[in-house]
């Protein structure tokens, strides 16, 4: 799964904290390397790259640079899930988001994920065709349904 691609220098480098439940095997790659492994958890070390003069091209794609995760292997009995990547400094997985994004919608009293939940163009008319909070992920395009 790609994290992050062409981020130029705007994602913080150093040491992400990755902690996961299940059992198989997770990788990183592009910028980023697994430096440290235990059981459900990783640090993982991301040093973004650039390709300046591409990025000064305003080309859509310009190397293999950010930052993806793969699952190479999951344990049927007991599959990788609920995995949690925290950035440089946030140690602990109890940040639901990160403190600067908290801060930057401290002024709001309510804020709506249309557009991350798709609700837009949704097609869903009845409650048993919602997407499940067991699936894969809240923003995807097929409406609740097996990918």
């Amino acid at each position: 799964k790609l994290l992050m691609r062409n981020v130029l220098q705007h994602a913080p480098s150093g040491i992400f904290t990755v902690e996961y439940e299940g059992r198989g095997q997770v990788t990183f790659g592009f910028d980023s390397k697994v430096v440290k492994r235990s059981k459900n958890r990783m640090e993982v070390l991301f040093k973004p790259s650039v390709d300046w003069a591409c990025a000064q091209s305003f080309q859509a794609y310009c190397g293999d640079n950010g930052m993806f995760l793969r699952i190479d292997g999951s344990d049927p009995a007991d599959p990788i899930r609920n995995i949690r990547i925290l950035a440089p400094g946030l140690s602990s997985s109890r940040f639901e988001f990160h403190p600067f994004f908290l801060r930057d919608i401290a002024p709001f009293g309510i804020l709506r994920f249309m557009d991350w939940q798709a609700t837009n163009d949704a097609t869903v008319v009845q409650w048993e065709d919602r997407t499940r909070t067991d699936f894969a992920s809240q923003a995807n395009v097929n409406k609740g349904k097996d990918a």
